[in-house]
């Protein structure tokens, strides 16, 4: 279960995880240890009653949320005259689809992080409805030791430079972009360069997702 203590850890996202305990309660085959570490996850906060609030509403709406699509998903192959075997088979294949995405996760770090997140990012990924003004640059070596199955590695420097990760890593890749905090000019063509960047790795990680973490679900 170390993927599930990796998920607890995540405390930068609190609600999200909240929420993906209550779903994964749901849907795992062993819900004793999912309960038992969303009681633990959101008694952390104890001296809040509204983060205990917020977070134990948001692990129920997860749990009613995986139900309720099983239930549909389970009348809908009822009604196509499946058995028990087609039933297995469709919410296994379904099920992996729709949940994949939501348990991935993700880190970043450089090797020489900056003391804060670039304006000029923190402006380009609001225009897409994604704050990042509240992150915090890391540098990479505090997860050289820990398990991974993907180091991708997104800058030039950073291919050539990225120290070794001693843990294990089931594959290093490396997809290139160039360093839009490097662009030169005026502000326009600074967001310019922030905007084709950004839109060059959400096309490039999407066939990422498609190509490898799809096919290998």
């Amino acid at each position: 279960m170390d993927w599930l203590q990796t998920l607890l850890e995540n405390n930068s996202t609190p609600v999200i995880t909240a929420f993906l305990l209550g779903l994964l309660t749901a849907l795992l085959p062993c819900p004793l240890a999912t309960n038992i570490a969303a009681i633990g996850f959101i008694s952390k906060q104890i001296g809040s009653r509204k983060k205990i609030l917020l977070n134990g509403l948001l692990y129920t709406l997860g749990r009613v949320l995986a139900y309720t699509l099983l239930g549909v998903m389970l009348i809908v192959i009822l009604k196509q005259g499946l058995g028990l075997f087609g039933v297995q088979n469709t919410i296994g294949k379904w099920g992996e689809w729709l949940l994949s995405p939501l348990l991935l996760l993700i880190y970043s770090g450089g090797t020489e992080p900056a003391n804060a997140v670039n304006p000029y990012a923190v402006e380009v990924m609001r225009e897409v409805g994604v704050d990042i003004g509240k992150h915090v640059p890391t540098n990479v070596n505090i997860y050289l030791e820990k398990k991974w199955d993907y180091v991708i590695t997104v800058c030039e420097n950073a291919d050539k430079r990225c120290p070794l990760f001693t843990g294990n890593v089931g594959k290093r890749l490396h997809i290139g972009f160039d360093d839009p905090s490097h662009a030169t000019g005026d502000e326009d063509f600074v967001k310019a360069e922030f905007r084709r960047v950004r839109d060059e790795i959400k096309e490039a990680f999407m066939r990422f997702y498609v190509t490898e973490i799809g096919r290998n679900s």
